[in-house]
């Protein structure tokens, strides 16, 4: 199986994005960074003091359950 260009990932998750809610954002970087061999990717947001990395997992009100 060929993985696909440096930028193809990227560009699905871009393509995708705005059309999807904020809760679904760990979800379509999953799908898109796993079959570029990024299979664990996770996404984290920086809280706003900009102190703290925060997980997104998608899950919860805060849609930061779990992380």
């Amino acid at each position: 199986m060929a993985l696909p260009d440096g930028d193809e990932w990227l560009s699905g998750i871009l393509g995708e994005g705005h059309v999807r809610g904020f809760d679904q954002l760990p979800a379509l970087v999953a799908k898109h960074a796993a079959p570029a061999g990024m299979g664990d990717a996770r996404v984290f947001l920086p809280d706003l003091r900009r102190q703290l990395l925060r997980e997104v997992t998608g899950q919860g009100l805060d849609a930061g359950a779990g992380g």
